[in-house]
């Protein structure tokens, strides 16, 4: 992947809710954080999601505006 990013940004989808998200939102990132436990042995997972979920890399935060 090799695009480490400074930890102060965040996807802009959870900056525009305000941090709101829904029970289907809060399970889908507690999913992504259990894989990112163990990212070797989850690499191919989560390569998958870098591509197919291209929300997490639409980022906002201290340094960018929404």
């Amino acid at each position: 992947m090799n695009n480490e990013i400074y930890f102060l940004l965040q996807p802009k989808y959870i900056l525009k809710k305000n941090y709101e998200l829904n029970e289907e939102e809060l399970k889908e990132l507690d999913e992504l954080a259990n894989l990112m436990l163990e990212p070797n042995k989850n690499f191919d997972k989560l390569l998958n999601i870098w591509y197919k979920q291209t929300k997490y890399k639409d980022l906002g935060g201290a340094f960018n505006s929404v």
